[in-house]
Formats: C-alpha cells, sequence, structure tokens
C-alpha cells in the first residue's frame, strides 16, 4: 500500500451544521490504498460520510519518504492518524457568509 494525500474543494452538505455558514472549504486527506482509483473512492466515501460534498479535485501527491519527512505539524498528526486508521482528513475552511 502506498500513502497518498488528496486536496479537494468541498462543501458542507445540506445536513452539515455549517451549512449556509461558509462560502468554501478545503479537505486534505491522506489514505493508504494500492491504487489512485481505490484512494479516490475511499476519499469520496470519507468527505461523504463526514457531511461533505466535492466540489472539485485539487491534486494527488504519491507520498515517499521524503514528502513524509517534510510534513507540517498538521499534516504530520493526520498521517500519523492514517496509519493507524488507514485514512484521515483535515478539513479547512474560509470566508464566511454574512447574511443581510
Amino acid at each position: 500500500m502506498h500513502a497518498l494525500c488528496y486536496q479537494y474543494r468541498i462543501l458542507p452538505a445540506k445536513s452539515n451544521e455549517l451549512y449556509g455558514k461558509i462560502s468554501g472549504a478545503m479537505a486534505t486527506v491522506i489514505v493508504f490504498a494500492d491504487t489512485d482509483e481505490v484512494g479516490r473512492a475511499r476519499c469520496g466515501r470519507f468527505i461523504a460520510k463526514h457531511q461533505w460534498k466535492i466540489t472539485q479535485f485539487i491534486r494527488v501527491i504519491f507520498m515517499g519518504a521524503q514528502q513524509i519527512d517534510n510534513l507540517n505539524t498538521d499534516l504530520a498528526k493526520i498521517y500519523k492518524k492514517a496509519e493507524k486508521f488507514g485514512i484521515a482528513v483535515f478539513f479547512d475552511s474560509w470566508s464566511t457568509i454574512h447574511k443581510k
């Protein structure tokens, strides 16, 4: 299995408590999978399970030793969770929507 890092632009699903409160978000997912196809499928299910919907695929990074050694603190924590559970995600949202 390989460690793969995916990034997606996402929005809250209607069932998400953040629905209508933010204008955008990003999901960074680290998953262990044998192929890109399997990795993408697992990411999609995992993001949906957390009540988000994918609006755009941004990138995939096949993580080697150099990338793993150079992870920042937040991503290193996500990587450790993914090692334990097979997949982990970091959600980052921005720009709240101001209602008049």
